[in-house]
């Protein structure tokens, strides 16, 4: 099946007035480029901490045709230009993702940057991971840390990227008192975020 891409970026020491410009120019290039929010926001608005140290992000997850697509948005002349503009007003780390597409009755996301204690086993955790069986929930991008390439920040160097789909708050929160079991089991340490999605289902 093939696979598409992800941006995605946490966001912090934000200055809003000074994104508006950056925020402004970015529609365009999104369409050239074929990608588009799947989820965006701050925390309190669509966004809420769950675990790690990381504190409050804002996240930002897009998506695009491809993993390709990813890297020609990032790097194009038009989004460089753009990014100029928000120097100086916000801090991000940001990375590109394969993964699946989301189910249309997918409502809200868990995202978790996860990365290996010491003797923590990253592959051991995304072994557990594919074997569980859950149907509350759709896996689209299940990445160890040499799958995830950072496009900025150094906050994800290192890191694994978990994304999960669900169909309700309530369905997230259940199967995150699970996840967080295997991730103490298997050593492994989370930056666990729920992210409401942009445009729910009908």
């Amino acid at each position: 099946m093939a696979q598409i891409g992800y941006s995605l970026a946490f966001a912090r020491d934000m200055v809003p007035a000074k994104m508006k410009p950056y925020s402004s120019s970015l529609p365009p290039i999104y369409e050239k480029y074929r990608g588009g929010y799947v989820g965006i926001g701050a925390t309190g608005r669509g966004v809420d901490v769950l675990a790690g140290d990381w504190g409050n992000r804002s996240i930002m997850l897009g998506r695009f045709p491809g993993p390709e697509a990813v890297a020609e948005f990032w790097w194009s002349p038009e989004y460089r230009a753009a990014a100029k503009l928000r120097e100086g007003a916000v801090r991000v780390d940001a990375c590109k993702l394969a993964g699946a597409e989301p189910r249309a009755n997918d409502s809200i996301f868990l995202v978790v940057a996860f990365r290996p204690a010491s003797g923590g086993s990253a592959e051991s955790l995304l072994q557990a991971i594919d074997e569980r069986a859950d149907e509350q929930s759709s896996v689209l991008v299940a990445a160890p840390p040499d799958a995830v390439e950072v496009l900025e920040g150094e906050a994800l160097a290192g890191c694994g990227v978990l994304i999960f789909g669900y169909e309700s708050p309530a369905s997230l929160t259940s199967d995150w008192t699970t996840l967080s079991v295997l991730f103490e089991t298997h050593g492994v340490t989370a930056q666990a975020y729920s992210l409401a999605r942009l445009s729910p289902p009908a």
